[in-house]
């Protein structure tokens, strides 16, 4: 076989390292251009459905049919008005663009309602009282006024016709029955 460059020179030096910077770019070319966008699915989008409200048989199967995949968060929450198992929010958003097989993350409802302590409630006005049991995720049930001397001060408070007091643990979304004190002279017999 006959070299074209006999001799070590600096014309021989030259032409070998301009021969590997084009092997060097052309196969740099092919990865990043060819192979890549093959093997990532460049042009293989998705719009991500809006499956929040969408119990979590109908979630998944709205995924599947969109070739997408579900992973269940393991931080869940409770809203008092959904349905146990339903979607509460995703990730990726509604109407996003995503990659065929992606994984969509979803926070769902807890199937039992998470257990809360119960707020010291005994003197407090009405109005106060139904903000902090709101704000925990407690609703208010039946009120009922009796004479007492503490007017406008919450007397008891009674979930199942049962007495809760401060610091025990009910769950969110029970229903409390409140007792009133009002003056005697403003309840009617």
């Amino acid at each position: 076989m006959k070299f074209l460059f006999r001799n070590s020179s600096f014309k021989s030096l030259l032409l070998n390292i301009l021969i590997i910077f084009s092997l060097f770019s052309l196969l740099s070319f092919v990865f990043f251009y060819e192979y890549l966008p093959y093997a990532t699915n460049k042009n293989h989008v998705v719009t991500v459905p809006d499956i929040r409200g969408q119990n979590l048989n109908q979630a998944t199967n709205n995924l599947r049919d969109r070739d997408l995949q579900i992973t269940i968060s393991a931080d869940s929450g409770y809203n008092v008005m959904t349905e146990p198992l339903t979607v509460l929010d995703q990730y990726p958003r509604a109407l996003s663009k995503v990659k065929v097989n992606r994984s969509i993350t979803v926070k769902l409802n807890a199937r039992i309602a998470p257990l809360i302590t119960f707020p010291d409630l005994t003197g407090s006005t009405p109005e106060l009282a139904k903000k902090q049991l709101s704000d925990l995720g407690i609703r208010i049930g039946k009120l009922t006024y009796t004479p007492d001397i503490a007017i406008n001060s919450i007397l008891s408070a009674q979930i199942n016709n049962l007495e809760i007091h401060a610091g025990e643990k009910v769950r969110m979304g029970s229903l409390v029955n409140l007792t009133i004190g009002v003056d005697s002279t403003s309840v009617t017999q």
